[in-house]
């Protein structure tokens, strides 16, 4: 009896490491271990840092930039790897990646920035402004906070478009416009992380400000703030827009721009560490909205039954001082990490890494900034 128990375990934890292996998960684990001692001076930890990062790029578990702020201070700017295929271009804190889900917190701006000006109220129906998503009780605050209930476009666009075709926010609405697919859940019952609000977010920004997405977040928020490698960018955009533009890549293939990158809101905003910190700077300093707004963008959200969700307007809530956001996206993986009381800061941009690989860096990265 037991031996087949030991031999029915044995099978369980091959099946199962096998499954590990078929996604990818097995490879993450074999990364070298981060060790600072917080008794060690600073230039020794960054030093440990620096090879720790050096040894990731040349095992290819990571090929990317990373900026940490302590106490307000630059205490690390680095970049290891290249921003192209053919590995002739050196990455720097000047190099643009697609930021995937990082986005979601300039596409929150921009719906803030509009309703401190009275051009949007954040309380009112979605169908109000786009009369395409004709939903009752769904508000814009809604959409921010991932309280919806609003369909996945991912899978309405797998069901009803040539993906031969780049898909644009446009025929986002014209897709829920037509097919009407119902609701998920009543706006505020539940939190469901919804890629299509931010898409949606951006239609708003466009509506009510008569310019494109992309325009708007030039003219209004990386212009202003001297952001001068960061854009909306994607299959619509000059393709010379960006100069220091990274291109994603997966092994020895480059793993860039598919259909799907016609959207933005939920993604498609490229920028660099240099200047994701000028974007944590200015937040900081209230250069584009109020202190009290912001303080609500940093606010959990709060469904019907009083429940908190942990997800404000475009930034994941950790704590009282601290919010963040992940990104993933083919070809990159991006984090930004803000801790607002003690002025700590950390910017994670990577691409040509596995998923997995990549969040385990960020986790560490993340867990080191108290040892710094």
């Amino acid at each position: 009896m037991k031996l087949l128990l030991k031999i029915v375990l044995g099978i369980v934890i091959a099946i199962f490491s096998l499954m590990l292996i078929g996604y990818g998960i097995i490879k993450y684990i074999d990364i070298p271990p981060l060790k600072l001692s917080k008794d060690a001076a600073l230039d020794t930890k960054t030093q440990v840092l620096d090879e720790w990062l050096a040894e990731l790029h040349d095992r290819r578990k990571f090929n990317g930039s990373v900026l940490i702020v302590k106490n307000g201070n630059i205490v690390f700017d680095k970049s290891y790897g290249y921003a192209d295929l053919e590995r002739t271009v050196a990455l720097t804190n000047r190099s643009s990646f697609n930021l995937a889900s990082v986005s979601k917190q300039f596409t929150a701006m921009g719906v803030l920035m509009l309703a401190e000006k009275g051009k949007i109220d954040l309380a009112q129906e979605i169908s109000f402004y786009l009369p395409e998503l004709d939903y009752d009780n769904l508000t814009v605050k809604h959409l921010l906070n991932h309280t919806s209930g609003i369909a996945s476009y991912m899978e309405l666009a797998n069901q009803h478009w040539n993906d031969q075709q780049t898909f644009k926010n446009s025929d986002l609405l014209a897709l829920f416009d037509k097919h009407q697919p119902p609701l998920t859940f009543q706006p505020g019952e539940q939190f469901e992380y919804s890629n299509t609000g931010y898409v949606v977010l951006a239609s708003l920004i466009e509506k009510v400000s008569g310019q494109s997405f992309e325009q708007y977040m030039d003219d209004n928020i990386f212009k202003p703030l001297n952001m001068e490698d960061s854009s909306v960018f994607n299959l619509l955009s000059s393709p010379n827009k960006l100069t220091n533009r990274v291109f994603g890549v997966e092994g020895d293939q480059l793993n860039d721009l598919v259909y799907l990158d016609g959207v933005a809101g939920d993604g498609a905003v490229y920028s660099s560490t240099l200047d994701l910190l000028k974007w944590s700077q200015a937040l900081d300093s209230h250069q584009l909205i109020s202190q009290n707004l912001l303080n609500e963008a940093y606010s959990q959200g709060v469904l019907n039954s009083g429940e908190k969700t942990g997800y404000g307007y475009g930034w994941v809530v950790s704590n009282e001082h601290t919010v963040e956001h992940d990104g993933s996206w083919v070809g990159f993986n991006t984090y930004l990490k803000k801790d607002i009381k003690n002025d700590n800061v950390l910017i994670v941009l990577d691409s040509g890494s596995n998923y997995f690989s990549s969040a385990h860096v960020q986790r560490k990265l993340s867990e080191s900034l108290s040892s710094l």
